[in-house]
């Protein structure tokens, strides 16, 4: 309580925690409520929103005071929820429709109850709360719905997936497969309910016509494009340790942008190779597939660093499914 150097706080409050006392709760309680270091006070509310049990109502109270203090408002939402469940919508209905409050503060209040409630009003809207806009905030949605009793609602399906997945018949099957294997625990290690990612699904029929329209695919590719878009797919493993991002259908010809064309000027870019389609990232670095050299329905993947002046590619993969087989096993 008495600490004024930040980095002293910390690893006072890293010391209690280890301690593992059955104090520890309420002196981070105390220190929340009246320390002098407000953004220390900041990441002792975001600890107590992990420590504090779940369903325990005795920290109601303390959360829900929590709401009206700039620094702790955000943790304290999350923590309310958790203690109280249902029985927090009220105060954070009523938190979130000021207009006084925080946007990000008034957008995860309105997220949290939604998810907990299966409300689909937070559908399109990003993941985190910090992204959102004034103009993001669903207020008349949530208006009614808090006069209509807090109902529940349908939920947040799981996107679709092609049979071939659990039951693959072709290579082109099989490869996907073995990638969702993979994509399996990260959708395990975290998931959001209403932006789900590293998913492949089937396409939809407006993007593969626009993808058509533009280049003529390997049928391999093609027919991994239609059956197991990835959608949001993002592989963190030792070699690709900021994560490599590999493109859906969806976002297939937003990705071309700053390789082969200049959303900016609408014009090509000159020094692109016009055979190399961009089909996932890392850091920067493009991955491509050489349609200049299909074969057998498949072409090789291609890579280079980007930032180097010139574009130096090099063979990463002999196939698209060799490509694919790496991804899943890296």
């Amino acid at each position: 309580m008495t600490a004024t150097n930040g980095g002293r706080a910390h690893d006072l409050i890293d010391d209690l925690l280890r301690a593992e006392s059955g104090e520890t709760i309420p002196i981070l309680m105390e220190y929340a409520m009246s320390g002098p270091l407000d953004h220390v006070r900041t990441h002792v509310s975001a600890r107590l929103a992990d420590l504090v049990p779940e369903g325990d109502a005795a920290y109601a109270s303390f959360f829900e005071a929590g709401l009206s203090d700039p620094n702790l408002a955000y943790w304290s939402i999350q923590a309310l929820v958790h203690v109280s469940g249902e029985s927090s919508f009220a105060a954070l209905t009523r938190f979130a429709l000021n207009p006084a409050n925080a946007v990000d503060d008034r957008a995860k209040a309105i997220r949290e109850m939604a998810l907990l409630s299966g409300q689909r009003f937070i559908q399109g809207l990003p993941t985190d709360p910090g992204h959102w806009k004034v103009s993001d905030l669903p207020i008349k949605e949530l208006d009614d719905w808090a006069a209509g009793g807090f109902s529940h609602g349908p939920g947040f399906a799981l996107p679709q997936r092609h049979p071939g997945l659990d039951s693959p018949q072709t290579f082109v099957d099989r490869a996907a497969s073995q990638l969702d294997a993979k994509l399996a625990r990260l959708r395990k290690a975290t998931q959001d309910p209403v932006n789900p990612s590293n998913w492949l699904v089937p396409a939809s029929e407006s993007d593969l016509a626009a993808i058509q329209a533009r280049w003529t695919l390997p049928s391999t590719y093609a027919q991994f494009l239609r059956d197991f878009s990835p959608l949001r797919v993002l592989i963190d493993s030792r070699r690709y340790f900021q994560g490599l991002e590999l493109y859906g259908a969806a976002e297939l010809l937003a990705a071309q942008h700053g390789y082969s064309f200049n959303p900016l000027t609408g014009q090509p870019i000159d020094d692109w190779p016009a055979e190399y389609l961009v089909v996932a990232s890392h850091a920067g670095d493009p991955f491509v597939l050489d349609l200049s050299q299909t074969e057998k329905g498949d072409a090789p993947v291609l890579t280079a660093e980007h930032g180097q002046g010139t574009w130096n590619f090099v063979r990463e993969a002999p196939s698209f499914l060799a490509f694919l087989d790496r991804l899943s096993r890296r």
